[in-house]
């Protein structure tokens, strides 16, 4: 593990950062925006930096990228998220659909939304998860039946990203309802304007909508050329998808959302009538478990860094960050909800904007640990796919999925 740039990625990284400080700071958010507004803000960024050639870093040149390696553009996105910038709907799009459609789908397929997605023009959703396949994504029930040149969509997506915002989504849904649930599922690409589809957005707890939605699809007609890969496919497709998804929920503007640098600003202003909360010993010693912790992440994610430097794949050793990042920002926001105290309630003015940071994490933390796979399911990937561990039992594995939908009806 190499923590240095080599001469020539550290003069990359020097050109991002003169380039952010020119242009960065005119698009940072001054104060909360509601939702409609921020996605607006993130669509201006991005086709901003796509004028400038910083937005789809490692596409090919052709498809308006950089052709940069998935390092460099790691390099951009640290030096990126030293700044107050708009939520990053589009790296949905850029970072992990079109992505996977160069790797299993054909030119025809991509070619066309590559530019109106590298410019934000097209946002992206990924629908995967349901009501009854949330962990066990293999579980999906969507229906997908071929009918000449389309197929038939029919049944419902949950807890989908942006979907209310979203042009396209890739999704999976279950084609071969005679294989096992494993290997009858296929991916699609769709267009969320399509007839039939209908978006409910979900509400969190403090009452607004973030950006997760329900997705309802009745007799929606997806025509068989958007189909990615081959039927059966799915679950594969899935995974290579999954892996890009769980390193992104270690980068440093994940790392930022845990909130360390508010929660240290907060324990310094805040007292007892005498005392900083800071200068608690257990105060103290909280603080550094949690510093020490989110290093430890940091360090994971720059073996992954030089791993892939080196021309290696992401494998499922990028849960272990995901695992230890998530339940950490549980704790470490509802830590400084109890060391805030009354002043949570009725803050100061000069660290409103850092306890909103804390606000926002108390409430969001939970989700954390439960998308991209939940605590328990990233214990058993972590177990059986890193250290080799025996696999856990499995007796629906090579069962027929219309057989094990019939004996879940029958317990019912």
């Amino acid at each position: 593990m190499n923590f240095d740039d080599s001469p020539p990625d550290a003069l990359l990284r020097s050109e991002f950062a003169t380039w952010l400080a020119a242009n960065a700071p005119a698009f940072e958010l001054k104060a909360h925006l509601p939702r409609d507004e921020e996605v607006k803000a993130t669509r201006a960024w991005q086709a901003h930096k796509a004028k400038a050639g910083y937005a789809a870093f490692t596409w090919a040149k052709e498809l308006g990228g950089r052709g940069g390696t998935q390092y460099q553009w790691l390099l951009f996105a640290e030096e990126e998220s030293k700044y107050r910038l708009p939520i990053d709907i589009p790296h949905g799009g850029i970072d992990l659909v079109l992505p996977t459609l160069m790797k299993f789908g054909r030119p025809d397929q991509y070619q066309p939304l590559a530019e109106r997605t590298r410019t934000a023009d097209i946002i992206w959703a990924i629908s995967f998860s349901e009501p009854s396949a949330g962990s066990d994504v293999s579980a999906a029930r969507l229906k997908a039946v071929r009918d000449g040149e389309d197929y038939v969509f029919n049944g419902q997506k949950t807890w989908t990203s942006w979907a209310k915002f979203s042009d396209w989504a890739i999704t999976l849904a279950r084609t071969d309802p005679n294989a096992s649930k494993q290997k009858g599922l296929s991916c699609f690409v769709l267009d969320m304007r399509s007839p039939g589809i209908e978006v409910r957005p979900i509400r969190y707890m403090e009452g607004e909508a973030h950006g997760f939605d329900e997705v309802f699809f009745t007799d929606v007609r997806v025509p068989a050329v958007q189909l990615l890969g081959k039927e059966g496919d799915g679950l594969k497709i899935f995974l290579s998808t999954l892996s890009l998804d769980r390193f992104t929920t270690t980068s440093h503007r994940e790392i930022s959302a845990v909130n360390f640098e508010p929660i240290l600003r907060l324990s310094r202003a805040i007292t007892d009538g005498q005392t900083r909360r800071i200068d608690e010993r257990d105060v103290r010693q909280r603080l550094a478990d949690y510093y020490v912790d989110i290093r430890g992440v940091q360090n994971l994610r720059a073996r992954h860094m030089t791993g892939m430097a080196r021309g290696e794949e992401l494998g499922p050793q990028t849960a272990i960050g995901k695992l230890v990042l998530a339940n950490r920002l549980q704790e470490m926001a509802a830590f400084t909800m109890d060391l805030l105290g009354p002043a949570g309630v009725a803050p100061e003015a000069e660290y409103a904007a850092d306890l909103a940071a804390v606000h926002e994490a108390f409430f969001m933390s939970a989700g954390y640990r439960i998308g991209a796979g939940t605590d328990e399911i990233i214990r058993n990937s972590i177990g059986e796919r890193v250290l080799g561990l025996p696999p856990d039992v499995r007796t629906d594995k090579d069962v027929p999925f219309n057989q094990l939908s019939e004996t879940a009806a029958k317990r019912q």
